[in-house]
């Protein structure tokens, strides 16, 4: 429900069909010259109509102050339309300084010559305290007034004051009585609300199919509002039969009236491709249009598009200026990934301190992404001097913004002890979190608790159904360690075969560990035929992974000949890089090699 308080611009809807534009000998048309005679013999309405004319420049050369000498003339004369546009001139500064004391004396002069429009407009002002010492009764009396006088904003004025609560009792049966009296007035934005109404079950018995009625009496009235929430009716299929194609007509409708979240709406459709032919061409032409009205996810999203190769115009400096854009008008997720994009430094130069700035505001923005970026630049200490405290209060508000990654560095923090007191259990609860959150770092590290049995009773049945699940989530170590339980016939039935399954898919994900596991299935013939030849490009793609085992193992193979032919001095070179991974010893045996000359 709009709750802002909204004035109608004054102007008299007086035709001038007799006016046209000056002819190329620059003499007066004779619409003109016909409305400036009636002026001058004090015909009102001529007054009015000509000095419309000379405040939109149709038919005679634009001037503002004419145009107010005009309705001041008419005015005097004792013509409400006069005093109403004089008194709009005097409200909104146009043709005449700003002087809200003189916009209320020339509204109440009209209003008194029964000139709804100016009761109206009187109403807001005494509503709004400008000109006049704020008076919600007197406010309220005026927009009676003007609704009486058949005048439909200002039946639906007062109906916003008696929904909002704002100056008077909240009535909301009153509110739909106001608004159904303007929509009846052809009043767009009251239909609208009064679907709104109708929608909620506010003031009136609740009905999705008058809800809709008073939405398409809106749309048909050119308010976008009223056609999105129409089409939305129909993209859901809630209140009425599913019709996609009468949908995307009405939200095309409503973009081309220049709402933006129509045009948003209507893209993320075609992006989405639910229900209509995915088209990423139309996508980003209708995300453009809500990024150019000033809709921030419009921009986030066309800059979620630019950076997407699905797209096919994969352009990160046209994503970054779009996220930048996103930023600016106050989308945390457009700051967030530019800031990734700065931390990264992979499409504009790296720049960890503007990472910083831009996820900070995401964060402020309560983006969960961003607290939880900033956090780990402060644990890191990359653009800023590492604190383990901050990065805690980060990740827990991240967390709390419900951000599962937030949840897993916490938790991570706990398990680790670096910055808080060592506590397993609370890392368990944060991990725990992070898993029901679809956080496949969430599951694997709390299924590691219950495989080590740290802050909980060992549990490894508990453990493999935690690594399942983060397997199932892409998650590649999580997929070797399951192979592991498997292998060892920890909480279930040794199956080598299982074993090997998981520790491939393990290494399709680039995880290493899974790489080595594999390789040395394929190394002892354990659940797969004897290879020595496939263990060898298995550990190698481990060690090329920085797996100090798959480097060893990788070493033996060379050593021994086994896949290979026998080279001690690559031998030495892979155990050389398993000792600096950590591995003791293979420091021994590449020392040996050393020794011996490889």
């Amino acid at each position: 429900m709009k709750k802002i308080f909204l004035a109608l611009i004054a102007t008299a809807v007086l035709s001038l069909a007799e006016a046209t534009a000056l002819s190329s000998t620059e003499q007066e048309d004779p619409g003109i010259s016909k409305l400036r005679s009636k002026c001058d013999n004090n015909n009102t309405l001529a007054c009015v109509n000509l000095a419309m004319a000379y405040y939109s420049g149709d038919g005679v050369k634009q001037d503002y102050e004419k145009s107010k000498e005009l309705n001041s003339k008419a005015c005097n004369l004792g013509d409400g339309w006069g005093c109403t546009t004089l008194g709009a001139s005097y409200e909104y500064g146009k043709g005449a300084e700003q002087d809200y004391k003189k916009a209320t004396e020339l509204y109440s002069k009209a209003c008194d010559l029964k000139n709804s429009i100016a009761c109206g407009n009187l109403g807001v002002l005494y509503y709004s305290g400008k000109g006049v010492k704020q008076d919600y009764k007197k406010a309220t009396e005026l927009l009676s007034k003007a609704c009486d006088l058949q005048e439909g904003r200002g039946c639906y004025n007062l109906g916003l004051l008696y929904a909002s609560g704002e100056g008077a009792k909240q009535d909301y049966k009153k509110a739909s009585e106001l608004y159904l009296k303007a929509c009846d007035l052809k009043h767009g934005e009251s239909c609208h609300n009064l679907g709104i109404l109708y929608e909620k079950g506010e003031g009136v018995k609740q009905s999705y199919q008058k809800a809709d009625q008073f939405y398409s009496k809106a749309c048909d009235l050119e308010v976008a509002e009223g056609c999105y929430n129409l089409g939305a009716s129909y993209y859901l299929g809630n209140h009425t039969k599913q019709d996609y194609k009468k949908a995307n007509e009405l939200f095309s409708r409503t973009c081309d009236l220049g709402y933006s979240i129509g045009c948003y709406a209507l893209g993320f459709w075609y992006a989405s491709g639910e229900g209509i032919e995915q088209d990423f061409e139309k996508a980003i032409n209708l995300y453009s249009r809500a990024c150019d009205l000033g809709h921030s996810t419009g921009c986030y999203s066309l800059g979620v598009l630019y950076s997407s190769s699905e797209s096919a115009k994969q352009d990160y400096k046209k994503a970054s200026e779009l996220y930048s854009k996103a930023c600016d008008l106050g989308n945390g997720l457009g700051c967030s990934d530019l800031g990734v994009l700065y931390e990264q430094g992979k499409v504009i130069e790296q720049n960890h301190n503007k990472a910083n700035e831009l996820y900070s505001k995401a964060c402020d923005l309560d983006v969960g992404e961003g607290c939880n970026s900033l956090g780990v630049l402060y644990e890191s200490g990359k653009g800023v001097k590492q604190d383990f405290e901050k990065a805690k209060d980060l990740y827990s508000k991240a967390c709390n913004l419900g951000d599962g990654l937030g949840c897993v560095n916490l938790g991570a923090l706990y398990e680790q002890g670096e910055g808080v007191k060592q506590d397993y259990q609370i890392a368990n609860k944060l991990f725990s979190k992070a898993c029901d959150l679809e956080i496949a770092e969430g599951c694997y590290n709390l299924g590691f608790l219950y495989h080590s049995g740290y802050g909980v009773n060992q549990d490894y049945k508990k453990a493999s159904e935690l690594y399942s699940k983060a397997c199932d989530l892409e998650y590649g170590i999580g997929c070797h360690n399951l192979g592991f339980l498997y292998y060892s016939g920890a909480g279930t039935k040794q199956d080598y075969e299982k074993a090997s399954e998981l520790f491939s898919k393990a290494c399709d994900l680039e995880a290493g560990e899974g790489c080595d596991g594999l390789g040395h299935l394929y190394e002892s013939g354990k659940g797969v035929k004897q290879d020595y030849r496939i263990a060898n490009k298995l550990f190698s793609k481990a060690c090329d992974l920085e797996i100090a085992e798959g480097c060893n193992n990788l070493g033996y193979l060379y050593e021994s000949g086994k896949g290979v032919k026998k080279d001690k001095s690559m031998a030495k070179k892979y155990y050389g890089k398993a000792c600096n991974l950590g591995i003791k010893r293979s420091c021994y045996t590449y020392k040996k090699l050393n020794e011996q000359g490889f």
